[in-house]
């Protein structure tokens, strides 16, 4: 297939694992400077790691280019026994400590993004919190520890800084006859799909948006299918501004702050 356009317009980095579940990709557009390194694990300046969570589950895959570090990760599911609780638990651990390294001296900012298997807030489930009691990506431990790593590493997440409490969801299934909301509601939807940025990078972000963004809310709880494109969870886009721009508007943004001190003078 990636020898087919549009596909072949691409170059493809993988993280793959022998488990068809675990699995996760960068296409990079052809002509763009190809990474100066290419890293799938949380480990840190060549440290190793003591167990598998990171390095054998096709979980992690790293894009290291000049100004900015990509990670796309697809996070292990909360679940709902106490192996799947601890094995989430250290890789919350595993994930702090890893943006805590990259917040330090000479360290360069990083791009996050995938399925991060967690609802940080209420207004990130619905049709109501209450459905959601004791489910996996909602549980109060899991959130209280993603926003630990948020906190901890310098992190800003892109859809809530720049929209607000707007109340989107990036997964959707419909209740009714299966699923774990069977009998609950005839839908339910969470935000697990992220763009996360080093705080340093928010002067690049130009937008961003989900792709059920243009669509009301009854048509995408209607027809969940059609809306995410076959999937159970949409696509999410975030667009940089060039270095240059950024920089370009930093400049300005001092020039007018030294102006306006002078007519307050």
């Amino acid at each position: 297939m990636l020898s087919r356009a549009p596909f072949n317009e691409y170059v493809a980095y993988w993280c793959l694992c022998d488990s068809k579940h675990h699995g996760v990709g960068v296409l990079v557009k052809r002509g763009i400077d190809p990474p100066l390194a290419v890293s799938r694990t949380l480990a840190c300046d060549g440290t190793s790691t003591s167990d598998d969570i990171d390095t054998t589950q096709g979980r992690v895959l790293i894009l290291e280019y000049e100004g900015f570090k990509f990670m796309n990760s697809y996070v292990p599911h909360n679940g709902a026994n106490v192996t799947r609780w601890e094995s989430r638990k250290l890789w919350d651990t595993r994930m702090e400590t890893f943006f805590k390294h990259h917040r330090g001296p000479g360290q360069k900012p990083v791009v996050w993004c995938g399925d991060l298997n967690v609802a940080h807030r209420e207004i990130d489930v619905g049709p109501f919190p209450e459905m959601f009691t004791h489910t996996g990506g909602f549980t109060i431990p899991e959130r209280q520890r993603f926003g630990q790593i948020l906190v901890n590493g310098g992190l800003v997440d892109v859809y809530r800084a720049l929209h607000g409490d707007r109340r989107v969801f990036t997964w959707r299934s419909k209740g009714g006859a299966s699923g774990p909301f069977r009998g609950v509601h005839e839908w339910a939807g969470m935000r697990l799909d992220y763009f996360i940025v080093s705080e340093s990078l928010m002067r690049r972000v130009k937008s961003t948006r989900i792709s059920t963004d243009i669509l009301s809310d009854e048509v995408a709880r209607d027809r969940p299918v059609s809306c995410f494109f076959g999937s159970d969870h949409c696509a999410l886009y975030l667009e940089l501004h060039s270095r240059d721009a950024a920089a370009a508007a930093t400049n300005l943004e001092q020039i007018d702050a030294g102006t306006e001190v002078i007519h307050l003078d």
